[in-house]
């Protein structure tokens, strides 16, 4: 999924509901689920909360939440929020391409 916008209080919940919504249409086989946030301009306390939200309930269901292409000030925020290091920072890429070969290198069944 790819976000065109800032990730702030305002939309915190109607972007959790999206991405819950299309992981649900994903189907039970999923195994990661990456939001490509390089348009994301602005993230605030709320939008990593809900980040934060995302990455608990999709782990619950077996599903690895990774953050791609985060800009270097929404980085910072997920990093001092120590969502980075809840989530593990080898989820946190640095474009989608690198999240497309860590996936395609990790174990089947991880």
């Amino acid at each position: 999924m790819t976000l065109q916008a800032a990730l702030i209080f305002f939309n915190a919940d109607y972007v959790k509901r999206q991405v819950l919504d299309i992981a649900d249409a994903l189907g039970d086989d999923s195994r990661w689920f990456v939001l490509d946030a390089e348009a994301i301009n602005l993230l605030d306390s709320t939008g990593v909360a809900k980040l934060e939200e995302l990455q608990i309930i999709l782990r619950e269901r077996g599903v690895a939440f990774g953050i791609a292409d985060l800009n270097s000030r929404s980085l910072l925020m997920v990093e001092q929020a120590g969502l980075a290091d809840r989530m593990g920072r080898h989820m946190i890429f640095t474009n989608s391409e690198a999240a497309v070969t860590a996936f395609s290198r990790s174990p089947i069944d991880a």
